[in-house]
């Protein structure tokens, strides 16, 4: 297999340090510096899946929205619930990054959500008693 110079494009000679037609140096790639290239391309990864973070940040912000309104779980966990699900989905993509957020994110809203519903449940249940 034959190698070419990253600057002229010149075919070089096995075991070469300098490119001799114009001077260049000739660099290796060790396997240090693919490891650094892997690493370096999964850290652009990671930043590119941002769907698991925003549902969880909405699954937390949820907490004091069911708490202190009568309709927040549902507007705001349904759609961090989404938004987790799409973060899940894509973190197979992005070496596992936001997997965790995102089952975290889930849970959160599940569990409000179904608070929310049995609140609701319970006051209609004792509604007649107040007339």
């Amino acid at each position: 297999m034959s190698k070419f110079c990253a600057s002229c494009g010149e075919e070089l000679k096995p075991d070469v340090k300098f490119c001799e037609n114009c001077g260049a140096l000739v660099e290796e790639k060790t396997k240090t510096t693919v490891a650094v290239e892997q690493v370096n391309n999964v850290q652009y990864e990671k930043h590119a899946n941002q769907m698991a973070v925003i549902g969880f940040v909405m699954s937390i912000i949820n907490l004091p929205v069911t708490f202190f309104t009568c309709c927040g779980a549902p507007i705001v966990g349904i759609p961090a619930i989404i938004l987790c699900i799409i973060g899940l989905v894509r973190s197979k993509n992005y070496a596992g990054d936001g997997k965790g957020l995102a089952i975290a994110g889930i849970a959160i809203s599940a569990v409000l959500i179904l608070i929310f519903i049995v609140f609701i449940a319970f006051i209609e249940a004792i509604r007649p008693a107040f007339g």
